[in-house]
């Protein structure tokens, strides 16, 4: 009997911002790399993004649902932008051609220095602006 595979936790915004907001100043102590993935799913059905977005991230990583869960961040610890979009591709395949989606990824320290700014570029990559 196999044992369950272990997901990622998923929270609410708020507390997505403030784990961000955590997990910078470590990973300038610590020297590794994080990256934020912003997912947006567009067209008639908008369901959460949620359930496929853990089926394709590690249990290390970090799961934000915005609003309605429309939107979802994926707070990649110990990730480049290289391995970001490998998440990116996994989900993609995940989602299928059925499914619409904008995505946008930002990279500390290649990209953005600070928590907020991470959160920001990701988002306007993937069209959102500030939220």
């Amino acid at each position: 009997m196999s044992t369950p595979r272990v997901q990622a936790i998923v929270v609410d915004d708020n507390t997505f911002r403030q784990l961000v907001a955590l997990e910078i100043p470590k990973a300038v102590r610590l020297q590794y790399p994080v990256s934020l993935v912003t997912i947006e799913r567009t067209g008639p059905n908008v369901e959460s993004l949620a359930a496929p977005v853990r089926r394709v991230v590690r249990a290390a990583d970090l799961v934000g649902v915005v609003d309605s869960g429309a939107v979802v961040r994926v707070l990649l610890m110990n990730a480049d932008l290289k391995g970001a979009q490998s998440v990116i591709d996994r989900l993609l395949g995940e989602l299928g051609d059925a499914i619409a989606v904008r995505v946008g990824v930002a990279g500390f320290p290649a990209t953005v220095e600070t928590a907020e700014e991470l959160i920001a570029q990701a988002d306007a990559a993937a069209g959102l602006g500030s939220r």
